[in-house]
């Protein structure tokens, strides 16, 4: 158990995530369309620390999907090109799921 605290308390499934419930909770249309098992390509976008990658990483987990973590502040094109490479293309969905991240200011 070398794992550090705060991913060891992370949530598992979207049951878990606190907040956010207007688009996590049973029957709402986010969580329908990730429980349909048809998930298309998605951009999270806000400040650190509201658990855009922790939801990401939770929908990838789930549907047999790779998550590709791109940080918006410090990426720059050949990141999104290997992306785009290991994916084949922005429109293979279901293939992938990215998660961008930007810093507070």
């Amino acid at each position: 158990m070398n794992e550090p605290l705060a991913q060891r308390m992370r949530p598992k499934t979207l049951a878990e995530v606190c907040g956010q419930q207007h688009l996590l909770a049973p029957g709402r249309v986010f969580r329908r369309t990730i429980e349909s098992g048809r998930i298309p390509n998605m951009i999270f976008y806000g400040p650190s620390g509201t658990g855009k990658t922790t939801v990401a990483r939770i929908i990838a987990e789930n549907s047999g999907m790779t998550l590709h973590k791109l940080n918006g502040t410090s990426c720059g094109t050949g990141d999104i090109k290997a992306v785009l490479k290991d994916i084949g293309t922005l429109a293979g969905a279901g293939a992938s799921c990215c998660t961008s991240m930007r810093s507070s200011i």
